[in-house]
């Protein structure tokens, strides 16, 4: 995807799983792989920091996006 984008473009990263493995690890391997991608603020951030200890940097862990499945518009939400 990275060699697809024009100069300016933009490359979201979005999964639907909670794992960092799959989360904040591909994101530290991608921003290390290619120097040219760099994290942004989004508006609006609703989603909570990264999680630590997964190779992102404490600023960058501000800049990704967490959402906690079991919650639902601040409301515990839980599966029947």
């Amino acid at each position: 995807a990275v060699s697809l984008l024009k100069k300016g473009g933009v490359l979201v990263y979005s999964t639907c799983t909670i794992t960092p493995q799959e989360n904040e690890e591909q994101v530290a391997w991608a921003l290390k792989s290619f120097p040219c991608l760099r994290l942004e603020k989004q508006t609006p951030h609703i989603g909570g920091p990264g999680l630590a200890n997964f190779g992102l940097s404490d600023d960058e862990r501000l800049l990704v996006q967490r959402f906690d499945p079991r919650k639902l518009d601040g409301e515990i939400f839980t599966p029947n």
